[in-house]
């Protein structure tokens, strides 16, 4: 009675190895992949971080270059106002020297 009491006993335990090692691999795997999730999400909200930052560059960039066409623009408004007035002052100047 006593040596199927231990045999019982060395089975059971056997048992419960078994299902503990299974078990504590399940676990494992599941730490291993939350761990690689957690990652990856920091990775993402890098990427993100930097792609926001290239975005705010380029922004201020196209800002900055479309001020600068918008000053080119108006300096050669400037500049064909400053040619007509010449032409027309040759021409008034050609006037009076033709009517004298």
């Amino acid at each position: 009675m006593k040596e199927g009491f231990l045999i019982l006993i060395i089975i059971a335990l056997l048992f419960a190895g078994m299902y503990f090692a299974v078990w504590f691999s399940v676990f494992l795997e599941k730490l291993r992949y939350e761990r690689e999730q957690k990652a990856e999400m920091r990775l993402e909200l890098i990427r993100l971080e930097e792609k926001a930052g290239k975005q705010e560059i380029r922004d201020e960039n196209t800002r900055q270059i479309n001020e600068r066409r918008e000053e080119i623009r108006l300096q050669l408004l400037r500049l064909k106002e400053i040619k007509q007035e010449i032409i027309r002052r040759r021409k008034i100047k050609q006037e009076r020297l033709i009517t004298v």
